[in-house]
């Protein structure tokens, strides 16, 4: 009898013990979440044996700078990308935008002396980062109004969301006053890389010839003249989508560019660098996002 007893007992001990327990839900109300829990994904993935990505750790000239990934809007650096800075002649980004819009392709535009189609007036302002062409074709597309053109400017950052910028003249020169200097345009480098960003999605083809080092243009009256591109960086940025430099006293030297790197496209906002060192941190820059995504 003592022996059977044991057995009895033995046999629910095993059913016990292999029983499947019942799922775990959260009731239909409950407001609980994973973001509920103070437990973030990269350190569960560390527990479990996973593997945290890199980070690019930079040390740039710039006193400003942001390093986005578009394609997956994810932001691999930033430093000080809040602080508003002059611009110089990223404004003229803004600039290229409006005349786009304002008027018609082939169109000859009164430019240094000459005339210029629309397009080509576009490649000088962008490229060469001509601030006559710039003026020009602010003053030819408000009939005369430049500070109406100007006013455009600012309404369509405000439309845009780029809360950083404003603009006093269509090319971000310095202005001279009684006291000193002012900016011609501020903006902080997270609102810079947007406006790209902008052009990009939005204007494709403004910056197809900031991707040369230099081109062609024939004027109205037939002059052939080579514009050089003042982005001297441009051979060390592989899969270039688009760029543009601005420098004066004020703002020191800026720089943002679009490119590929390893299938991602990346945005890069450099400010308040200074005239060669924009173009260093823009090859350090490069250099790490191209590691960086061989490595993850």
């Amino acid at each position: 009898m003592t022996r059977q007893f044991f057995l009895a007992a033995l046999l629910l001990l095993i059913l016990f013990t292999f029983q499947t327990p019942p799922e775990l839900s959260l009731p239909k109300e409950s407001n609980l979440s994973l973001a509920s829990f103070d437990v973030s994904i990269p350190d569960l993935l560390g527990r479990v044996g996973g593997k945290e990505e890199p980070k690019i750790e930079l040390t740039l000239d710039a006193r400003s700078a942001y390093i986005l990934d578009i394609s997956e809007n994810k932001v691999l650096f930033e430093k000080n990308s809040s602080d508003p800075l002059p611009l110089a002649s990223i404004a003229k980004l803004m600039t290229a935008v409006l005349l786009d819009e304002k008027v018609l392709d082939g169109t000859l535009l009164p430019a240094l002396g000459d005339r210029f189609k629309k397009e080509d007036l576009i490649g000088l302002m962008l490229a060469a980062s001509s601030n006559e062409a710039a003026f020009e074709a602010a003053e030819f597309a408000s009939e005369g109004e430049v500070e109406s053109f100007v006013g455009e400017m600012n309404e369509r950052a405000r439309t845009l969301g780029l809360s950083s910028m404003s603009f006093l003249n269509p090319h971000g020169l310095d202005i001279k006053t009684a006291s000193g200097k002012i900016p011609g345009a501020v903006g902080n480098a997270l609102d810079a890389l947007r406006l790209l960003t902008y052009v990009y999605e939005d204007y494709p083809e403004l910056l197809e010839r900031t991707r040369l080092s230099q081109f062609e243009i024939i004027s109205g009256a037939g002059k052939i003249i080579t514009v050089i591109n003042t982005n001297e960086a441009i051979g060390d940025i592989p899969n270039l989508i688009g760029s543009k430099t601005g420098s004066t006293a004020l703002a020191g030297g800026n720089l943002v560019f679009l490119f590929n790197a390893e299938g991602h496209n990346v945005a890069v906002s450099i400010l308040g660098s200074s005239d060669e060192g924009r173009f260093e941190d823009a090859r350090k820059i490069v250099q790490a996002v191209v590691q960086y995504y061989q490595n993850i």
